[in-house]
């Protein structure tokens, strides 16, 4: 992925910078962030340094996994290129993995890390946000939670809203979450097909929404494709829909990591239709789809059967959002701008 920290790493590499024995050979980030650093240490591994002020040993515990390590307000000594080495106190991030896709994750999350907290950032703010990654970094050696196919179409519903921040805002924050988005007012499932058929699974819960909200389900057309978008392609669109909602941008790097796991190289290996996804999307109403309905006995759960919406009738968010505001957010940007034009 692109971005400066990634950008810095390269120019190191290229450049062939090797540090000497326990030291970092870094390059220093500008525009704010000059206590930042990115760099390489002395076994090869790309770190990630920000200057502290602290004293060392009195920072937050270390973090110790086995893809990434973290320490805080520790002695450090750092080369530049034309400079001599010095000493330095950082808290250090060294990613211990040589997959280039988990190296892309690291860069972009740790560069939404530095927007978020700053350029002096104090000592609870970057603990909470190394844990964060610490938490992505986890998860990256488990199994994915679902396939690439429904990643790629909760990704093209966002793409395609007329406010994509609005949408990762709600955006999943487990996998056992039971909807895709939720809010008080909306629950929104995604289901995507390659069939071109919108025969989708449900479970017993998501036909039941909570009688306060509007429940509804996004069917969306999955295929793969030759000369189609990947995963990583379709997330730095949507980034670019982010642009100044450093929030936003960070959720949904999180979101996007924890939910491929150890599968990171399929997001830029794996190519789908753009097109035909942000095209075939439409919504139904979760409480008028065919489904169970009736209250289950007291020993039966985790009921899941297939629904047929093919001969079910569409609902048309740009108009229900008229009395829903609520639904504004959902509404297809390109069908908005097709409006707005017709108008003018």
């Amino acid at each position: 992925m692109t971005g400066r920290f990634a950008v810095a790493y390269a120019g190191l590499v290229a450049e062939g910078c090797r540090p000497s024995e326990a030291s970092y050979f870094v390059v220093s980030l500008e525009n704010g962030l000059e206590n930042w650093f990115v760099g390489i240490d002395d076994q090869e591994r790309p770190s990630i340094l920000v200057r502290s002020e602290s004293a060392p040993g009195r920072g937050p515990s270390p973090i110790k996994l086995e893809n990434l390590d973290v320490h805080f307000h520790v002695p450090c000594k750092i080369e530049r290129a034309g400079e001599t080495a010095a000493d330095a106190t950082c808290s250090v991030v060294r990613l211990k993995s040589a997959d280039p896709a988990t190296r892309d994750v690291f860069f972009s999350v740790c560069d939404s890390i530095a927007t978020l907290v700053g350029n002096n950032p104090q000592d609870s703010e970057l603990s909470k946000a190394m844990r964060r990654l610490a938490t992505i970094f986890g998860k990256m050696l488990a199994a994915p939670t679902r396939a690439l196919s429904g990643l790629f179409g909760e990704l093209s519903l966002i793409y395609q809203a007329l406010l994509p921040h609005e949408l990762v805002r709600d955006w999943r924050e487990a996998d056992e979450d039971r909807y895709d988005f939720s809010s008080n007012d909306l629950k929104v499932e995604v289901k995507s097909t390659s069939t071109r058929k919108r025969v989708h699974e449900f479970s017993y819960e998501q036909c039941n929404p909570p009688a306060e909200a509007l429940g509804l389900v996004a069917s969306i057309f999955v295929e793969r494709a030759g000369r189609g978008t990947s995963i990583r392609e379709l997330q730095i669109l949507v980034e670019d829909r982010l642009v100044g909602r450093s929030d936003a941008i960070f959720k949904l790097r999180e979101v996007v990591a924890n939910t491929l796991g150890s599968m990171q190289s399929q997001a830029r290996d794996v190519l789908f239709d753009l097109t035909l996804a942000t095209r075939s999307i439409a919504f139904f109403d979760l409480n008028k789809i065919p489904a169970l309905r009736e209250a289950l006995p007291l020993s039966v759960s985790r009921v899941r059967f297939s629904s047929d919406l093919s001969d079910e009738p569409e609902i048309n968010i740009s108009t229900l959002s008229n009395s829903q505001p609520f639904l504004t957010a959902y509404q297809s940007r390109i069908v908005s701008a097709v409006n707005d034009g017709e108008s003018s």
